[in-house]
């Protein structure tokens, strides 16, 4: 990842993003990124698990690796697409499928080696910035 962490602790307004990647190191680094730049962050290994958090608790947006057991981030696309519930959250693809145009339904697509600059503009654009979660809805 590039770029400085900015300093900023998550308040109670700041969007709860949940980070999907099975690799441990990949999925704890960014976690941590995203909760040293104000996010709340919530972390799951494969698709299955992140399901039963999502119907738990809904995000502001979902951060998304593709290539995963048990569930990969295109099922886990597809069933989020078909819950009404699940249905808006954004979600945004990191992945190491240079070239890939992003499919319908998804919020953005950042290529790995991951550019966090470019990740924390488009969660701000999606989900709001840190300590200003977006309201559903909200233009």
């Amino acid at each position: 990842m590039g770029g400085t962490t900015p300093a900023h602790r998550p308040s109670v307004h700041s969007p709860t993003l949940l980070v999907v990647d099975d690799q441990p190191n990949s999925r704890e680094l960014l976690g941590e990124y995203l909760s040293a730049a104000g996010y709340r962050v919530e972390l799951a290994g494969d698709g299955m698990e992140a399901l039963e958090r999502l119907r738990r608790a809904v995000p502001s947006a979902v951060v998304l690796d593709l290539h995963m057991p048990r569930m990969d981030g295109w099922q886990l696309r597809a069933a989020m697409a078909a819950d009404p519930r699940l249905r808006p959250v954004p979600v945004i693809v990191v992945s190491a499928l240079h070239g890939a145009s992003p499919p319908l339904g998804i919020a953005g697509f950042v290529p790995k080696p991951l550019d966090a600059k470019a990740l924390l503009s488009l969660l701000a654009r999606v989900c709001g910035a840190p300590g200003r979660a977006r309201q559903r809805g909200a233009a």
